[in-house]
């Protein structure tokens, strides 16, 4: 009997032991497999997985770095981080790393370059887990938002510039003049501002039609362009009217006018027409910036109709007494 209890004993102990070893064989098939499936899914991921040690090396780099930068993984293992930003950007990354602790991760928008020494616009997640002893690393999730910011880009452009020209609107034309008028207030440059209303449009859009007369504001517009600095503003406000901002006194802004005449008195080529139009210029000065937009826009007004009424392709200096003889002409 003790013999047969002995026996059976250590044929449970074989059992035990056998169903240890297939249990250890599962868990390795299960570690394996999902290693594999770990692996695939890094390989066929969009976003980038980049693995930094604690001198921001690179430790670990996703195969899908390929697709972002035209680098393989291996080119990149070693690198200094610092050296794939934008030097712009390189502050900010760094700073997002340092705080970002598990379970928080911090985001921040980045450059980074390409093989060919292009940039390309980046969302980076980081998670630093330099503290956890299995990882000892900090992990970042790269993911391509160039195109997210270029429509973001054509959105902004569309609500600050006119469709038809490219100018700004009066949105962006009021936010410069503002700044314009905020830098004559702290003892800067005077500004100017300057009304233009053509002289007879429409009758090119009786004649000829809208689409001609579209076409003419096009090319009149870029006429304007070239009638000033680059820090200065041109702004289409509406139909045939046009504003400008120019940091400048009196006489600068007479021959920025007189430049203006000159140039929107030129015959414009629309389709076999030969179409030209004058235009009526008018001046308002803020030598301190405390006119408001609104008191500037209201003088450069009044002059502009002086102007016109004096016998059209004229420029003129806002003065006082053009309320009166406005209003009357009205």
């Amino acid at each position: 009997d003790r013999s047969m209890l002995e026996s059976a004993g250590a044929l449970d102990t074989l059992a035990a032991e056998g169903g240890l070893a297939l249990e250890r064989i599962r868990l390795t098939d299960d570690l394996r497999h999902s290693e594999r499936r770990f692996r695939s899914l890094v390989l066929h991921a969009s976003d980038v997985i980049t693995a930094v040690d604690a001198n921001f090396a690179i430790s670990y780099q996703s195969p899908s770095i390929e697709r972002l930068l035209q680098r393989t993984p291996e080119s990149l293992v070693g690198v200094e981080l610092e050296l794939l930003l934008h030097p712009d950007d390189v502050e900010d990354v760094l700073a997002a790393l340092d705080a970002a602790h598990q379970p928080q991760v911090a985001r921040v928008e980045a450059r980074l370059r390409r093989s060919d020494g292009s940039y390309v616009q980046c969302e980076v997640v980081a998670n630093n887990m330099l503290a956890d002893p299995d990882v000892r690393m900090s992990v970042l999730n790269i993911r391509d938002i160039s195109e997210r910011k270029a429509f973001e880009e054509q959105l902004a452009h569309r609500a600050f510039h006119d469709a038809l020209t490219g100018l700004p609107n009066r949105a962006l034309f009021s936010e410069h003049a503002q700044q314009a008028r905020a830098r004559a207030q702290r003892g800067g440059p005077p500004m100017a501002v300057l009304m233009l209303d053509l002289d007879d449009f429409k009758r090119v859009n009786d004649t000829l039609g809208h689409s001609a007369g579209d076409r003419l504001l096009v090319s009149l517009a870029e006429r304007l362009r070239r009638c000033v600095r680059p820090s200065d503003t041109v702004a289409r406000l509406g139909g045939d009217e046009f504003a400008l901002i120019i940091v400048a006194g009196p006489e600068q802004a007479r021959r920025v006018a007189a430049r203006v005449l000159d140039e929107m008195s030129q015959p414009v080529e629309i389709g076999d027409e030969m179409v030209a139009v004058g235009a009526s210029v008018g001046i308002a000065m803020s030598e301190s910036g405390e006119e408001s937009l609104e008191e500037l826009l209201r003088m450069a007004d009044f002059a502009m109709y002086s102007a016109k009424s004096g016998g059209k392709s004229r420029a003129a200096l806002y003065e006082p007494r053009m309320h009166s003889e406005v209003l009357g002409v009205r």
